[in-house]
């Protein structure tokens, strides 16, 4: 906008009385005991099932969905440890992501 009125495209900038406010929002986090009751849920369909354990890794790396979702086994490696390691880019930030992973998001 103070581009166009220094080129004199507009004469006044239509938003300078305007105010952002910002609305904070706190993300509800599984316990333990929910994730332990989620992960021995069994779905009849298989899909559901997949969707499930795609949750539950998401859960247990920190991964969003688009993350995992594009994940391979070439993304799985040993680290210096000798624990697998889950060495990827991600998606949002487009930086350099490795996660140890946990024995739950093994399974």
């Amino acid at each position: 906008m103070r581009q166009c009125v220094a080129n004199k495209w507009i004469d006044i900038d239509p938003f300078c009385h305007y105010k952002m406010r910002l609305n904070q929002t706190h993300g509800n986090y599984l316990f333990k005991d929910e994730l332990d009751l989620l992960s021995s849920k069994k779905f009849l369909v298989q899909r559901l099932e997949q969707v499930k354990n795609i949750f539950l890794f998401s859960c247990y790396t920190g991964l969003c969905y688009s993350d995992v979702i594009k994940l391979t086994k070439n993304d799985l490696c040993i680290g210096i440890d000798g624990e697998v390691w889950s060495f990827t880019k991600r998606t949002k930030t487009d930086s350099d992501s490795r996660i140890p992973l946990l024995p739950h998001a093994k399974e």
